[in-house]
């Protein structure tokens, strides 16, 4: 079932900027049997509701099978922003993730994003080294010689 849900190929995304419901937006696009893969969203769901009494009712997941693709987010909003595509417009992300076409696993984490939900008070001198990271990156994969690869990119500004 998992082979179905994440399929061929897998983007996970999550947005801070939080909607009305004050959660962080997050949604994943698997590249898939489509039909099969929402099947399995269904059955992991009533397992989750008859077998551990969750009230699925309440939960924050929307999912649609559009094409080749699943969508599975917390806000119906969100999934019409991943189904648009589009890229992220940071330079410092391709600064981070240069091998990103040829890796199997890649990261982004938009840090100047992030830190800006933070609260950190004025003089702490963690906010000055903070301050100047605009991102990280991690890619992970093969070569064809058969070695793993690994990369960790912290990106100043």
């Amino acid at each position: 079932d998992l082979v179905t849900l994440l399929g061929e190929q897998t983007l996970l995304a999550m947005d801070l900027r939080a909607p009305q419901s004050g959660l962080p937006l997050f949604g994943m696009r698997s590249v898939t049997d489509a039909a099969a893969a929402e099947d399995v969203v269904q059955k992991i769901l009533s397992m989750l509701e008859f077998d551990f009494g969750v009230d699925i009712a309440a939960l924050p997941i929307h999912w649609t099978a559009a094409g080749d693709s699943l969508y599975v987010t917390g806000d119906p909003s969100y999934t019409d922003a991943l189904q648009r595509g589009g890229g992220v417009t940071d330079p410092a992300f391709a600064t981070a993730l240069p091998d990103l076409d040829t890796a199997q696993v890649a990261l982004w984490v938009d840090a100047d994003a992030l830190f800006a939900q933070l609260y950190i008070e004025e003089g702490d001198p963690t906010k000055e080294v903070i301050s100047h990271i605009a991102g990280v990156g991690v890619t992970a994969g093969y070569e064809d010689s058969g070695n793993a690869t690994f990369r960790l990119r912290i990106v100043a500004d």
